[in-house]
């Protein structure tokens, strides 16, 4: 798969021209960017991505393979934002969730959440890193 380094192409024809068409006829811009720029923005959803592997995890993610990522936080949300602020500083978009991974209807309603922020965004990769004390 195509995974340029941050800022070098990393765009779908949302960010560049905001027409919502795939090559549309009067947009220069959908019309002199290539095929594989153009497809859905591409997301992880990174549980536990606050702090730790989970943080180091999701700012790789974001970095190697130009996903975008969803930075899931059950308390620390200052650091999420952080997080947050890093992935965007560096070019990608990112997209807090505050759930605990063991309340289902949690984690479907933020999840739900997201889907209507980012209408046509796809999920790619899930990384489960959270902790369940018990």
């Amino acid at each position: 798969a195509f995974a340029p380094p941050l800022g070098v192409g990393t765009h779908t024809f949302h960010e560049r021209c905001r027409c919502r068409q795939r090559r549309r006829a009067g947009c220069a811009v959908c019309r002199n960017t290539p095929l594989r720029e153009m497809s859905a923005v591409k997301w992880a959803l990174v549980t536990g991505a606050s702090r730790g592997i989970g943080r180091a995890i999701a700012l790789d993610l974001a970095r190697v393979h130009g996903l975008s990522i969803i930075v899931n936080y059950a308390s620390n949300e200052a650091a999420a934002r952080e997080v947050a602020d890093l992935l965007r500083a560096s070019g990608v978009e990112s997209h807090l969730a505050a759930f605990d991974v063991r309340d289902a209807d949690a984690v479907t309603a933020a999840v739900a959440e997201w889907r209507t922020a980012h209408p046509e965004a796809r999920l790619e990769v899930l990384v489960n890193l959270s902790l369940i004390h018990i």
